[in-house]
């Protein structure tokens, strides 16, 4: 029999995650929506005349609620339209005077009180100036602190993804799709992706409602859905639901990332990479250097911020946008005889107006967004197309430098069987002993993945210990 006291089983550890509409403290809200928050508080505790500006949300006419912003149903006031007063607008930003009623509620002594509306005003915030409170370099780096080896580019484009990108009328939905391969050797991008899901509030991918009580009325209350859905699949087997949404044919707004198999190249054949936004490639060398176990606010914070903006496009813009982008993605393929072989209508680089060049349109609309700006401009469209040239370019080098193009997709290459074959490539004969000394490699380490390439016909034996790759 033992006499040593048990040790209790540790409760496994819970991450934290982000809220969108369900938040508790005030950390987790917008300065706006604090200030917003106690001006209402304010009005309430006014006795005769009151003034106050807020949010409508609709209830049975003529009552309404005022609330401080769309997302935060904590603080109210109940609204009545008086005579002679128009109701307002669903969720118009609109000042409201009035006077207030008072009544008992129930069978208690408690007095409850509903505004009298006698004007109402419409306004509506600046938006185009309500800037977040980090900076976008803050928030990438806030995402990716975990990560190293991830290419500036390949980090600004992801998030980008996150902050998506407002719908463009009668021509395409919101959002972004973009399509992740993945040639380091273990797998991060499963990390990755579940890494960036928790910095997403969980009530801003959901398509259900937030309510809450109308402590007047003895009511439940809800708010609109406001909800962005975030589809991850991947890219060899798309459901048949994300599939039909690739056209992006509809005036909703929702993420779409697609992840290619482990190891394996891009097919730039496959309908989901015709349809994509944007690849982006996952370095050989990406790490994780820890685990992101609580979420930072200031992510979801910022995110809330960029989501109550967007930048304003007038048609000229539009258009001048299309041409220029279809200009210079026309010249950068006409260097590149890969993209050459994948040009035209539905392929992969599809210059067409609902191909490549709208999707650079739609993503400097999503860095618009994300800077806050109010208006977008030509010369934005043009930094937005430097940066998606540039990644299309490191995508393409990956793709040439790494021998994807001769080695099949379906081969049963390790990756430091890759590593070592592009080292012969490049040499066209080499000993084991500069192989192992040029990728810093333990010799015996070396000498079996020599071994293997020869088993699978990738080198051959020159003699005297040395080595040529085969490239047919």
């Amino acid at each position: 029999m033992s006499f040593l006291p048990l040790t209790p089983e540790l409760p496994k550890y819970k991450y934290s995650t982000a809220r969108f509409l369900d938040r508790t403290f005030g950390v987790e809200y917008l300065d706006f929506e604090m200030e917003q928050m106690r001006s209402l508080y304010n009005a309430r505790r006014q006795e005769h005349d009151v003034e106050v500006t807020g949010f409508v949300s609709w209830l049975t006419p003529p009552n309404f609620v005022l609330l401080a912003s769309p997302t935060t149903p904590n603080t109210y006031i109940l609204c009545k339209t008086g005579d002679f007063v128009e109701y307002p607008p669903q969720n118009q930003y609109v000042t409201v005077k009035g006077k207030w009623l008072y009544s008992l509620k129930g069978n208690s002594a408690l007095v409850e009180k509903t505004l009298l509306v006698e004007d109402i005003i419409p306004s509506r915030p600046d938006y185009g100036r309500l800037e977040p409170e980090i900076s976008t370099d803050e928030f990438r780096n806030i995402l990716f602190e975990k990560w190293i080896n991830i290419e500036d580019t390949t980090q600004q484009l992801i998030a980008q993804s996150l902050v998506s990108s407002p719908p463009i009328y009668n021509q395409r939905a919101g959002g972004l799709t973009l399509t992740m391969a993945n040639y380091a050797k273990q797998l991060p991008q499963v990390h990755l992706k579940n890494d960036l899901r928790r910095f997403l509030p969980r009530d801003l991918l959901s398509s259900k409602s937030v309510s809450f009580e109308i402590n007047e009325l003895g009511i439940k209350h809800s708010l609109p859905i406001s909800g962005w859905q975030n589809h991850v699949e991947p890219l060899n087997s798309i459901s048949k639901t994300v599939d039909l949404k690739l056209d992006r044919s509809s005036n909703d707004e929702y993420g779409i990332t697609l992840l290619q198999d482990n190891g394996k190249p891009l097919d730039f054949n496959l309908r989901g990479l015709i349809k994509s936004d944007y690849p982006i490639v996952l370095e050989q060398s990406i790490e994780r250097r820890g685990i992101n176990k609580d979420v930072d606010p200031q992510v979801y914070k910022y995110l809330l911020a960029v989501r109550l903006s967007a930048p304003i496009v007038n048609k000229e813009t539009y258009d001048d946008s299309l041409e220029l982008c279809r200009n210079r993605l026309e010249r950068f393929s006409n260097t590149n005889e890969i993209l050459k072989k994948y040009s035209g209508n539905n392929q992969f680089y599809d210059l067409g107006i609902k191909g490549k060049p709208l999707s650079v349109h739609s993503l400097s609309v999503s860095v618009g967004r994300a800077l806050s700006h109010n208006t977008l401009e030509v010369n934005d469209i043009e930094n937005t197309c430097d940066t998606y040239l540039e990644n299309l370019k490191y995508i393409i080098d990956v793709h040439e430098d790494w021998f994807y193009d001769q080695i099949s997709a379906t081969s049963s290459i390790r990756y430091d069987e890759r590593r070592v074959y592009v080292f012969f490539i490049d040499r066209q004969q080499a000993t084991m002993k500069e192989c192992a000394e040029h990728m810093k490699m333990d010799y015996q380490e070396c000498d079996k993945v020599i071994q293997s390439l020869l088993r699978k016909g990738r080198l051959y034996d020159r003699g005297n210990d040395r080595y040529s790759p085969i490239t047919n």
